[in-house]
């Protein structure tokens, strides 16, 4: 059949239209909306109208486009820095963009999906995808580095997070999904990677669709009536103290995974949330979470110890968000894990998690004890960064590695030893508890050796490069009361510095985290954070570890009276920090481990509650303070860790040092083992097989 020839100008007119269809190719879709878009990165050399920022290399070959990810900074010493190692660049991350005019639109019922095929040579763990609407036509909002990283107020709704499995040579089939209240048409997505040191990622495809709605997420209960305990304390109310549950509800990260972090877990709090998880900040916030649900300080320890089995020097890192996540580094942070992990294996009934957190700790404990950390001449640990908190006087040499022995930090590691000795031993792991505990003796020998200055009648940190004490007088010289570090003679010399209130405000407030009387104290109003922050201002964290060293030095008088003002002081204000002249907060507001060690302050110091699945014993102790006494305090309604659901309530009557009535009792199945009631400053203790009910008078 013979077919007509078009005429000049009608090839003219197909001409123009064969190159619009080929010039628009990328935003077709833009008119109407369509049920889904396909790219495949299967033509050489093709980005298919995909845009790679100038910071990240983005080829595509082989079938799939290559993404290498290259830090901005190539300045070798600065990249070694430890601020570089914790923080990375100013500006974090690349952002992958795809055409315009995709034109995928939300239908009732369904939820738009971007499906991606990854392969995954690199530590990152985690995506961000952002959407802009076809209505839309200029702008993303906020920064999402900024934005979901640190202020949730200025994220924007087209940003949502999803997973994948890092340093993983196979392909990945992951879904990231767009918010659920999120309605309208499709025009553009970014897929956003956070930044990292090293690493590659090939895209073999992309897809976006309509389907089935994203499965929801199981919120841990850590605030609800029915695990929140009741207390009835003169000037501490049930509100308030049931506020403190509800900062950690609020603190509470449950899409998981995310940084590496397998199982719910609670980041900072405030203007911090959501900044995934931080090796101090998320375990501080178990030692209250823990008391309201079990099962969840349990899932945070499987989350570090998956965490830590990315890192090949069994390292945390400062934080999730760090530059070095899976790999050797030099930042971590004070190792608080050591004593929140040894207590929830202890009260664990789960005999792998057990063992798995022993592992955990063991390993932990060799990276502090390596030579990246520990000196060789003296034996102490150096510490860089925030590992080195009050240290900021000295911003060089004080955050280079190996230059600065901190006192904190080297407490905090010996205790971390004599954990992990102790629960090496309760696993039958003898060779290993051996070799912990003389690790605490050698460490403690250090501490004693070279950090104690007999003129000043106090501990230091020390200069290894200089060879010399820093002569700064930190809250930190009281750590080493702790497990009886500090020899008798030495205790009673700190304890005048301790009760002096001119240095750090004894019988006002909680310690102050610099004594006043140092040339580099600093109390600001308003908002302080920053460096300034650990230069005067009071702290949670800082005051528990000197309650836990005076309860262990032989002083639980004094362990009572600075509980007790830090439970005042934190009552219904649960900051970051407070300024010690006016008590006013500073730092964020609803901080999570400020409201969490509020929690133990009441339960594990107030009422003395500690629960040992391992010894099998349940202990009362209470350190009182002298403005209770003559009162009725009681604690109701406690769950524990046991088989079933044990309720524990206690009610305590103390007259004196060494005199007080002392009542126990349990609703539901009783644990195993035995009840023990003791009181500071008594001569006897009463134990007796688990039983309903339980009272003992001192003396």
């Amino acid at each position: 059949m013979n077919r007509k020839k078009p005429h000049n100008h009608q090839l003219w007119v197909i001409a123009r239209a064969n190159l619009a269809v080929a010039l628009l190719a990328p935003f077709i879709g833009t008119c109407e909306a369509q049920s889904g878009k396909v790219w495949q990165f299967d033509k050489y050399n093709d980005r298919q109208g995909w845009t790679v920022p100038s910071n990240a290399l983005g080829v595509v070959m082989g079938g799939a486009l290559w993404v290498a990810l290259n830090p901005r900074e190539t300045d070798p010493a600065k990249i070694a820095n430890p601020m570089y190692q914790a923080h990375g660049d100013a500006e974090r991350g690349i952002e992958l963009l795809s055409p315009r005019g995709i034109g995928v639109a939300t239908t009732e019922g369904g939820q738009v999906q971007v499906r991606l095929q990854v392969l995954n040579l690199s530590p990152a763990t985690d995506f961000y995808l952002r959407w802009r609407t076809k209505e839309q036509l200029t702008g993303w909002g906020e920064d999402p580095s900024l934005a979901k990283v640190w202020n949730p107020d200025h994220l924007v709704a087209q940003s949502k997070h999803c997973a994948l499995n890092p340093d993983l040579k196979k392909w990945q089939e992951m879904t990231c999904y767009v918010s659920k209240p999120w309605h309208g048409t499709i025009d553009q997505i970014g897929i956003y990677v956070p930044s990292s040191m090293r690493g590659d990622i090939w895209i073999k495809s992309v897809q976006i669709e309509v389907g089935p709605e994203e499965p929801s997420h199981i919120r841990p209960d850590v605030a609800s009536a029915a695990v929140v305990p009741r207390i009835s304390i003169p000037g501490i109310s049930q509100a308030g103290f049931s506020e403190a549950f509800k900062v950690l509800d609020q603190c509470l990260i449950v899409d998981v995974p995310q940084w590496g972090f397998t199982h719910p877990f609670m980041s900072p709090g405030g203007l911090y949330f959501p900044t995934g998880w931080w090796e101090l900040d998320t375990n501080l916030t178990v030692v209250g979470a823990k008391w309201a649900n079990q099962d969840f300080a349990e899932g945070v320890m499987r989350g570090f110890h998956d965490v830590q089995s990315e890192s090949p020097d069994g390292r945390f890192d400062e934080s999730g968000v760090a530059e070095t996540r899976g790999q050797v580094g030099d930042v971590s942070q004070p190792p608080v894990f050591f004593e929140v992990a040894y207590d929830v294996a202890r009260r664990t009934s789960n005999l792998q998690l057990r063992s798995d957190i022993y592992q955990t700790m063991q390993q932990y404990l060799d990276w502090w004890l390596s030579p990246a950390k520990r000196d060789g001449r003296t034996g102490l640990v150096s510490g860089v960064v925030d590992e080195t908190f009050g240290e900021a006087e000295y911003p060089t040499r004080g955050i280079m590695p190996q230059s600065v022995a901190p006192v904190g930090i080297n407490v905090a590691v010996a205790v971390g030893a004599a954990r992990t000795a102790a629960l090496a031993a309760e696993l039958g792991k003898e060779s290993d508890a051996e070799k912990y505990r003389q690790v605490f003796k050698d460490l403690s020998n250090a501490i004693n050796n070279t950090l104690w200055d007999e003129d000043d009648g106090v501990y230091y940190s020390y200069d290894l490069g200089e060879h010399h004490l820093r002569k700064r007088l930190i809250v930190s010289t009281f750590d080493p009361l702790r497990l009886g570090i500090a020899p008798i003679e030495r205790r009673d010399r700190l304890l005048k510095r301790l009760l002096d209130p001119a240095q750090f405000n004894w019988g006002k407030r909680p310690l102050t985290s610099l004594a006043m009387t140092d040339p580099g104290y600093v109390e600001r109003e308003g908002m302080v954070g920053g460096i300034d922050g650990w230069n005067g201002p009071v702290w949670t964290f800082l005051n528990m570890t000197a309650v836990a060293g005076l309860e262990e030095s032989g002083h639980p008088d004094l362990a009572a009276e600075l509980n007790w003002a830090t439970v005042k002081e934190f009552h219904q204000h649960y900051r970051e920090f407070v300024l010690p002249s006016s008590g006013e907060g500073g730092g964020a507001e609803g901080y999570g481990f400020a409201a969490s060690q509020y929690i133990g302050a009441i339960i594990e110091h107030l009422f003395g509650v500690d629960f040992d699945r391992i010894q099998k014993r349940l202990r009362i102790e209470p350190h009182v303070p002298k403005a209770l006494y003559g009162k009725d305090i009681a604690l109701e309604n406690l769950r524990l860790p046991s088989a079933g659901d044990t309720r524990l309530s206690v009610r305590i009557k103390q007259s004196a040092n060494g005199s007080a009535r002392v009542t126990v009792n349990m609703n539901g199945p009783l644990p195993e083992g035995s009840l023990e009631i003791a009181l500071p400053g008594a001569a006897k203790k009463v134990a007796a097989p688990m039983p309903h009910s339980m009272t003992a008078v001192f003396p």
